[in-house]
């Protein structure tokens, strides 16, 4: 499978020198930190070969670099393409990633949102966040339907799984 990540060009030529490149826990906001831990929990529960690195987030389709928001404006970064056995990933849905993120349940539907709102349903919102990992049940609902990016979480990449490298200015 080929995934692709986007990097500073500055922490890609630092890793690549030690062979392997890993995520940065430097580069999270602290309000996130908690739901990086989480993601890395699950990595360990689902990826037999993860060793507890700080992610490396990929995407599964190639990323428009003519579009804004990967990186500050004006970032030098570099583009990867990553060749990866599946067994090594975990996939999730984006924008329920971003949901995550901002402190908020995972939801099949509208119909259990109502339901947990209200208290008839009992669902705890770290359970729903497992949710991510369903992402062709949830997109089955129209709740979900419009969510139809998917990313990858990987642990350390060694430098040979790197078939390319494209360096480019952020938007």
């Amino acid at each position: 499978m080929i995934v692709w990540s986007i990097q500073t060009n500055t922490f890609y030529q630092a890793d690549k020198k030690i062979g392997y490149i890993e995520g940065k826990e430097a580069g999270v906001f602290n309000e996130y930190l908690d739901k990086y831990h989480w993601m890395k929990t699950q990595m360990n529960k689902r990826i037999q070969t993860y060793y507890n690195d700080f992610p490396i987030w990929t995407w599964l389709k190639r990323p428009d670099l003519r579009k804004s928001g990967y990186m500050e404006k004006g970032t030098e970064c570099i583009l990867l393409e990553i060749e990866v056995d599946n067994n090594e990933i975990l996939i999730s849905g984006f924008e329920e990633w971003n949901t995550i993120l901002n402190d908020g349940y995972i939801f099949y539907d509208e119909a259990e949102e109502e339901m947990v709102m209200k208290g008839i349903k009992k669902l705890k919102k770290e359970d729903s966040w497992e949710r991510i990992f369903e992402y062709e049940k949830l997109r089955q609902n129209s709740y979900w339907s419009g969510a139809d990016l998917l990313q990858g979480t990987m642990g350390r990449v060694y430098i040979d799984k790197i078939k390319s490298e494209r360096i480019f200015i952020a938007k």
